[in-house]
């Protein structure tokens, strides 16, 4: 995967420096360089396939000139290589035996030639990173078992962690100047070091910029999995030793890679053996402080010199894709489509209790939505009046407030003060109620209180009529004559939005019951009113399945009828379905006229409903 990426850098490099490309197009290309939202193989592929048909540059002609002898120039800018700061640096890492000194022939000068005494790997280094590079190999075989063992866990669904780890993979491949033969390094000079060391610097310290909250998560999570894997279990029959050096390998495997992610750290590993029995080096940092300053700079760096000089940063990985091989992720279930394809689901899941608030908010069994159909039962079978619903809405809000209050109270009352209803299922007959007289006795209080205020107002003004879109003006324009209407609809909007919700929470724990098919007619929950509140969880994070009493049954009298209440004779307390029935007609009712109120909260449901949707055909 590394190598990949790398070939495809080097492509996309060589293009940019041999093509002839309009200024135009290298300002996409720029916007694509510094876009972190692409995945860097998207990035180069598509800037390849953007300039790759563009016409070579022109090649000027070199006018012939005085010869210059290759390397000078390189020599001239690193004036600290000279014999003093050379036999300086021999004799700080001469109990390393990593460097040896060598006198290198050069022509800088007026005379034509000079010498230039420089350290240079010795035969000792190479074997140093040899060793260093099969400890790098052991851990990665280790690490690929790992990767796979994260992947296939179907409780991890985020893959920031394992990116990184798939980064620390990657980085464990590089080889410390193995990848060159011994002759052309002992030619070879700072500037050459700097190229050869900078990919083995770059992949192992990039790491180390994490914050602490990173590394310490990627270390958890390769305990925790080696700790899981089958190959290093620990087992009561097998004897102490045995699980003593499963125990041994865990820690030193854990520690090693903890050295890698803290280069200063010396707590004592495979790779601290290595670096102390090779090198008396006390820490990976000491080894690549060491590189820099015998192969490089000539002089005294720290670990920050070395990150500025190597442009080292902190690796970026994405926070939705997983980063590995694609036939291991299609098994696994998390390649690109099939995580599309559980967003979906999860997000249609999340949308669901929404879907069913919104249906509520549309619902009319008689082909009028239920608020509607109550206040032109009250004003026609109460009230005796004959005017049409869209008369009193265009003419008067108050009225309409007062008239849908008045009719839920006629027609509702029964179902939720606490009063005996009977009820049939059949042959069986049963008395009971839905709802203790506790349940809602703050409501109607306050449906008392706010029908009180209305009288008032309208005995006060008997003249004044304002319609709901004069209102809502006002309201914007903020018109202090219309503050008393403007509170009886907040209040009254406030006060169904809190009824209507909690009979959508426990209608939404029925649906729940049903669907998880836990249904019995002769439950005794199903004959036990409801007495206690819910807990103010909102409907859409519950997930409790309680029936709702009698559901089962049709209600056939009342002990204390109202006005309205034989509309609801003969009728189902919830159908079968969840389509029909009194209980979600009292809650269409509350929920229709907190929407006709313009409640906030319930508009803020809605919303979220909106944001939902949006996600969903974005992913489509």
């Amino acid at each position: 995967m590394e190598n990949d990426l790398k070939a495809l850098k080097r492509k996309a490099k060589a293009l940019l420096l041999s093509k002839d490309i309009p200024a135009g197009k290298m300002d996409i290309v720029r916007a694509l360089l510094t876009n972190d939202r692409v995945l860097e193989e998207e990035k180069y592929r598509a800037i390849i396939d953007l300039i790759k048909n563009y016409p070579d540059k022109p090649v000027m002609p070199v006018s012939p000139g005085k010869v210059e002898v290759k390397g000078a120039d390189e020599f001239k800018k690193i004036k600290q290589y000279d014999s003093k700061n050379t036999n300086i640096l021999y004799h700080k890492y001469k109990h390393t035996k990593l460097f040896k000194k060598r006198l290198l022939v050069h022509a800088n000068n007026k005379f034509g030639i000079g010498f230039l005494r420089r350290l240079i790997p010795s035969p000792k280094f190479l074997k140093v990173s040899q060793r260093l590079f099969d400890l790098q190999s052991a851990l990665r075989q280790r690490m690929y078992k790992i990767l796979t063992d994260i992947v296939d866990d179907k409780s991890i669904d985020n893959p920031v962690i394992f990116n990184y780890c798939v980064v620390l993979y990657n980085a464990l491949e590089s080889v410390c100047l193995l990848d060159k033969h011994y002759m052309e390094l002992k030619w070879s000079g700072p500037e050459e070091y700097k190229q050869l060391l900078s990919p083995y610097i770059e992949s192992l310290l990039k790491l180390s910029l994490l914050d602490t909250g990173t590394k310490e998560a990627i270390i958890q999570l390769i305990d925790q999995k080696m700790r899981e894997s089958e190959d290093l279990q620990k087992k009561p029959e097998n004897i102490n030793k045995k699980n003593l050096s499963i125990e041994q390998y865990i820690y030193d495997f854990v520690t090693t890679i903890r050295c890698f992610l803290y280069p200063a750290t010396t707590n004592d590993c495979s790779l601290i053996a290595v670096l102390k029995k090779e090198t008396s080096l006390p820490a990976f940092e000491s080894f690549c402080v060491a590189c820099v300053e015998a192969l490089i700079t000539g002089k005294p760096v720290a670990l920050a010199d070395i990150i500025n000089m190597f442009f080292v940063s902190a690796p970026k990985v994405s926070d939705t894709a997983w980063n590995f091989d694609h036939d291991e992720l299609v098994k696994a279930g998390k390649d690109a489509e099939s995580l599309k394809r559980k967003a979906k689901e999860a997000l249609h899941k999340e949308l669901d209790p929404y879907d069913e608030l919104f249906r509520f908010l549309t619902y009319a069994p008689e082909g009028k939505e239920v608020m509607i159909q109550c206040f032109e039962d009250q004003r026609k079978m109460v009230d005796k009046r004959n005017e049409q619903y869209e008369d009193t809405y265009s003419k008067d809000i108050v009225m309409l407030l007062e008239g849908m209050l008045l009719g839920f109270i006629n027609q509702y009352g029964c179902m939720i003060d606490g009063s005996v209803l009977y009820f049939e299922n059949g042959n069986n007959q049963y008395e009971g109620c839905i709802f203790t007289e506790s349940y809602f006795m703050h409501e109607f209080a306050r449906f008392a209180e706010i029908l009180s205020e209305i009288n008032i107002f309208r005995t006060n003004n008997p003249t004044f009529h304002v319609t709901r879109d004069e209102l809502i003006e006002g309201i914007n324009k903020k018109k202090k004559s219309l503050y008393p209407i403007e509170r009886f609809m907040t209040v009254i909007g406030d006060m169904f939005y809190d009824m209507g919700i909690e009979l959508f929470m426990l209608y939404n724990r029925h649906r729940n019951w049903i669907l998880n098919g836990a249904t019995g007619s002769n439950d005794a929950i199903m004959r036990t009113a409801f007495s206690a509140r819910t807990s103010g969880v909102l409907p859409f994070d519950d997930d409790e399945a309680i029936p709702i009493p009698f559901s089962d049954c049709l209600i056939s009298g009342f002990t204390k009828s109202r006005a309205l209440s034989k509309l609801l004779l003969h009728k189902p307390v919830i159908h079968a379905t969840l389509r029909d029935g009194v209980f979600p007609q009292m809650t269409a009712f509350c929920l229709q006229v907190a929407h006709l109120c313009l409640n906030d909260r319930l508009y803020g449901h809605l919303d979220e409903r909106t944001r939902i949707l949006t996600q969903i055909r974005g992913l489509a």
